[in-house]
């Protein structure tokens, strides 16, 4: 197996795990439990460019920033997070990028973030 092969399976096992990954952020927002919602999207934050999917490590920066600045703004942030890493998983499971930057989504949690 050759090295691009070998990236090309992990990021599709990080892909195919993401629903999880999903469902513990809600759940953990559901509770509003601050600190491991924090946890979570710093892990996210640095796993998505280690998988060669930059998109969600863009988004989890965002949302870190916020747990720790703007906890208050979580109500709002986070359910926009959520749909916005659905919206990644449905296109990278078609091996399709997702260009977040172009998503009004995101705009709105940057400017939330600033």
């Amino acid at each position: 197996m050759s090295f691009t092969d070998l990236l090309n399976q992990l990021r599709e096992e990080y892909v195919n795990e993401l629903p999880q990954k999903i469902a513990h952020i809600a759940n953990s927002y559901a509770r509003k439990d601050w600190a491991v919602l924090k946890e979570d999207f710093h892990k996210l934050k640095g796993t998505g460019r280690t998988y060669g999917i930059p998109e969600i490590s863009d988004l989890a920066e965002i949302l870190e920033r916020l747990c720790m600045d703007r906890p208050e703004a979580l109500e709002r942030a986070v359910p926009q997070a959520l749909e916005l890493l659905n919206s990644i998983h449905q296109r990278r499971v078609g091996a399709q990028a997702f260009d977040i930057n172009q998503d009004q989504r995101f705009s709105s949690l940057k400017q939330l973030a600033s």
